[in-house]
């Protein structure tokens, strides 16, 4: 009874909002931006990044599912003209309204861009869209169970204009996944390759590895990031008596059972205030069962913090210990190998102090060399702009 209480609610709420999503489509545009969620996590940093590298062509940025917290909400709002569908985006009926209602207005533009970023109302609304509209789809990483955009995406493969993936693994993938599917192999041609880009806001500083060195985690409270993982390390590395202290940022809540050794600061959207967790930090740690290319590791690398991560995405072509900048732990599906394969690495980093300014210092060079805004912007203007006919 309160489910349908909250549903009828739901729907009440969104014809009242109806109005303020109809007066927002009125004014002529070129670039419609369809992104899953404003909540925090890496992907949302690099949609934020993409809204301010084009605000000047007045986007359109629609949220096409419930988002779980307020995260860059903020930030989302000041770089484009934001429309939160709401249940105008989950109810069949008010959907399928809304995907004839959107199709219409953007068919209606001259030369329209539509770039997506893992958002399911966009994949569905493609058959309304006409030959003229240009669809562009970012690729962050594979997910599991044949429910991630690779799969929700595969019907309407061959209408998508262009494709961008952060890496070649990914590309990789993408070539598998299209070949088992019966994808004509000609195109893979329309997937580019465009890495993440950190911005390096300062010199790099050396780190102080003496006395009890700080481990850094960020991430949303999501299955995939496996925190019961980093509890299990925080303890085995308590119970050997490491001089670690785990600093986990995100929106995790407290137990009875949290190692004494793990501080929950709670979810920080602010990025000035995060950066001052890893201006403190020594080591960035990630424990993912998959990503693409994680944010929060080249971010922590941007401060001079080592990583500590499970080998997933496009890391292995970056940080290694053959790199001299980091260190990655295979990622079987035992996650008890996991956890003691991560302590282990632990206790060597303990045993070799002298050699964590270098790793650090190399951390840092790399992210400078390898994630620049430059190349990021450039890559993506190309790929946009290069989209919209010249006048």
């Amino acid at each position: 009874m309160i489910k349908k209480i909250k549903r009828s609610y739901s729907n009440f709420t969104a014809l009242l909002d109806y109005p303020r999503i109809h007066s927002g489509l009125n004014k002529e545009r070129k670039l419609f931006f369809f992104f899953y969620t404003w909540a925090f996590g890496g992907a949302e940093r690099v949609h934020i990044s993409l809204l301010k590298l084009f605000k000047a062509l007045d986007p359109i940025c629609f949220i096409t599912t419930k988002s779980g917290n307020e995260g860059f909400k903020n930030e989302f709002e000041s770089n484009s003209t934001v429309i939160n569908l709401g249940r105008w985006a989950e109810k069949v009926s008010y959907k399928k309204h809304m995907y004839k209602k959107l199709a219409k207005m953007i068919n209606k533009q001259k030369s329209p861009i539509v770039f997506g970023g893992n958002s399911e109302f966009l994949y569905e609304m493609i058959p309304l869209l006409e030959p003229h509209v240009t669809i562009i789809d970012l690729l962050h990483n594979f997910a599991d169970f044949k429910q991630g955009s690779e799969w929700r995406s595969l019907p309407y493969t061959r209408r998508i204009d262009k494709r961008i993936v952060l890496g070649e693994k990914l590309l990789e993938q993408l070539k598998n996944h299209y070949a088992e599917n019966a994808i004509e192999e000609s195109y893979l041609n329309r997937v580019e390759i465009i890495p993440n880009f950190v911005d390096i806001e300062q010199p790099f500083q050396k780190k102080d590895f003496n006395g009890i060195l700080e481990v850094l985690f960020v991430a949303r409270n999501s299955p995939e990031k496996r925190f019961h993982v980093v509890k299990s390390i925080a303890e085995k590395c308590q119970k050997l008596a490491l001089p670690l202290k785990f600093t986990v940022i995100g929106d995790f809540e407290d137990s009875e059972d949290m190692p004494q050794n793990i501080q929950l600061v709670g979810a920080i959207y602010d990025k000035s205030v995060l950066n001052e967790f890893y201006k403190r930090a020594h080591i960035v740690l990630l424990t993912s069962r998959r990503e693409g290319l994680p944010m929060v590791i080249l971010e922590g690398m941007s401060f001079g913090l080592i990583p500590i991560s499970t080998d997933v995405g496009e890391l292995n072509a970056y940080i290694g210990e053959h790199k001299g900048n980091g260190y990655l732990i295979n990622n079987p599906i035992d996650e008890e190998q996991i956890i003691a394969s991560f302590v282990v690495k632990f206790t060597e980093i303990m045993e070799e102090r002298n050699e964590l300014a270098k790793v650090s210092q190399n951390a840092y060079d790399t992210v400078k060399r390898e994630f620049s805004f430059e190349n990021f912007a450039n890559a993506y203007r190309k790929t946009i702009l290069d989209s919209i006919p010249a006048k």
